[in-house]
């Protein structure tokens, strides 16, 4: 196997696992890079930049968040699979598809309810 083959294989789990903002999540997102952005830009910004890439991505909120907060995280999806993880995102004028879940309970649980089981996790 080589490099561009892994990161096929990792992108081809992403593109399966992840079916919109806030629905699905894969093992290989686990496999990141953390970044705390105070007052960076926000998603409203940001997300379309990814999006004007192709690139996969996924929201939620955190357990480092306070309840009642605004702020989110995003992982970022890069072109050689590996995911970044974006905290402390203050949301600008995007919302979410769906009611995001608080925290990382499991990479079973991740996603709202109305995610459907073709978006559960993949292994």
């Amino acid at each position: 196997m080589t490099v561009a083959d892994l990161e096929a294989a990792i992108n081809s789990v992403h593109a399966t696992a992840i079916t919109s903002d806030v629905c699905g999540w894969d093992q290989f997102m686990d496999f990141h890079f953390g970044v705390a952005t105070w007052n960076w830009r926000s998603l409203d910004e940001v997300i379309p930049q990814i999006q004007a890439l192709g690139r996969k991505f996924h929201t939620g909120t955190s357990t480092w968040h306070p309840a009642g907060s605004t702020l989110m995280t995003l992982f970022a999806m890069t072109p050689n699979g590996i995911s970044v993880q974006l905290h402390n995102m203050a949301q600008g004028t995007y919302v979410p598809s769906a009611p995001s879940v608080h925290g990382h309970a499991g990479l079973c649980s991740i996603g709202p309810p109305s995610c459907t089981s073709e978006s559960a996790a993949v292994s």
